[in-house]
């Protein structure tokens, strides 16, 4: 019996699954016997024995979990009894997987590029951690990020997937595994209705995302990447970055309190919700001599709000406009960023900016008409159809 996934053109075997399924099934329970059995024991064993006997046993029920479907209901369910294991294990010994935070980002640094570590500093985005090692010695040895979003088809919440690593020490040890799992947990249990994974076409670590996502039941499309880059190869800009700049002026000129002061300003007349977090960096967080402004200090019609990194990558953190020339304001403010990077930073200097607005990608065509962005696949998960969905007494009956 052979069924068409018609969203990746792939063939396969019902019955190779079924029998799949069955040996998953025939693991699970024998490392849950071998759980059971220390357990029973009345030995006092090392977290380093514990963790092994607990993991391979959640390794294997996330097997199951997406052996059919991870959001059917037999799959969460198996997703299900995998964190329950997981929560056993932590009451008992030890933290397994944590929450990163301030307060423990210090263990994952190994792990999380500078980016992905202000990403969780300022709140921009949840991670989940994977902790090795013994109770006075634990480091993490994978990380995963995620944020909440609209889903762009209708009035739903879905759950991004902006970053997975696990160290190339531990790799091949059910971690990625363990991390994706959490992750459908906290999706069917936030009512979010779909995961996204997006990963740059043709990178390393490419193949090895689709081949564990297929896995998973992610479909997958591909698209522009959603963040423009402007990498300065020279010193000597193009024609076209040469133009107007015209009302344009540096944010380096202003003194701390006006410079929030004017961001205070220009949000409240834009009407911007939760523009809070904008006051809420540390006063070195911008990058003022990139950080620009049109109109007056105590009027600005249009801002734009350019971070730069420990380790070098500027990022374009807000670019906008009020203005009914909006426009002709977003390209001049842009055009006095890229300006400033190459004079200040020079050869190889690179800029990031998300495309989410319409000023923002006809600025693009006007600035870079010969460049183009980095093509993305996008990994997608949702629930399976109702004639497709899997449940418990189904699987009992095979």
């Amino acid at each position: 019996m052979k069924k068409k996934n018609e969203d990746n053109e792939q063939i396969f075997n019902l019955d190779d699954v079924i029998a799949g399924h069955k040996a998953d099934l025939a693991l699970a329970q024998v490392a849950e016997q071998k759980l059971d059995a220390m357990l029973k024991d009345g030995k006092k064993h090392s977290r380093s024995v514990m963790e092994d006997i607990y993991t391979s046993c959640m390794k294997q029920l996330y097997l199951l979990g997406r052996r059919f479907h991870p959001l059917s209901d037999y799959g969460k369910s198996c997703i299900d009894y995998a964190v329950k294991k997981r929560k056993e294990f932590e009451a008992t010994v030890g933290p397994l997987l944590t929450m990163i935070t301030k307060d423990n980002i210090i263990a994952f640094l190994k792990v999380l590029s500078p980016e992905m570590q202000e990403d969780i500093l300022f709140n921009r985005c949840k991670a989940v951690g994977i902790f090795k090692g013994e109770k006075t010695n634990l480091y993490g040895v994978g990380a995963t990020l995620f944020y909440a979003d609209k889903s762009p088809v209708g009035p739903e919440t879905i759950l991004r997937v902006k970053w997975m690593y696990v160290h190339e020490d531990y790799r091949r040890l059910g971690i990625a595994e363990m991390m994706l799992g959490e992750l459908v947990h906290i999706m069917d249990e936030q009512g979010f209705s779909a995961m996204t994974f997006d990963f740059p076409m043709g990178s390393d670590y490419a193949d090895i995302y689709g081949e564990l996502l297929t896995k998973w039941h992610f479909t997958f499309a591909t698209g522009l990447a959603p963040e423009f880059t402007f990498i300065a190869k020279n010193k000597k800009l193009p024609e076209y970055l040469k133009g107007k700049t015209n009302g344009v002026v540096g944010m380096d000129k202003l003194s701390p309190p006006e410079v929030a002061k004017l961001i205070h300003t220009y949000f409240t007349r834009k009407q911007v919700k939760n523009f809070a977090s904008y006051l809420k960096k540390p006063r070195d967080y911008y990058d003022l001599s990139l950080s620009c402004f049109v109109g007056e200090a105590s009027h600005p019609v249009g801002l734009l709000l350019a971070h730069k990194s420990g380790s070098g990558r500027i990022v374009i953190e807000y670019l906008g406009t009020h203005s009914k020339k909006g426009g002709r304001y977003v390209v001049r403010l842009l055009r006095y960023a890229v300006n400033k990077v190459v004079s200040l930073y020079g050869v190889d200097a690179e800029l990031f900016m998300p495309i989410d607005t319409y000023e923002k990608g006809e600025a693009m065509d006007i600035l870079f008409p010969k460049q183009t962005a980095g093509r993305l696949v996008e990994g997608i998960l949702a629930p399976p159809f109702s004639d497709e969905n899997v449940t418990v007494d189904m699987i009992n009956n095979i």
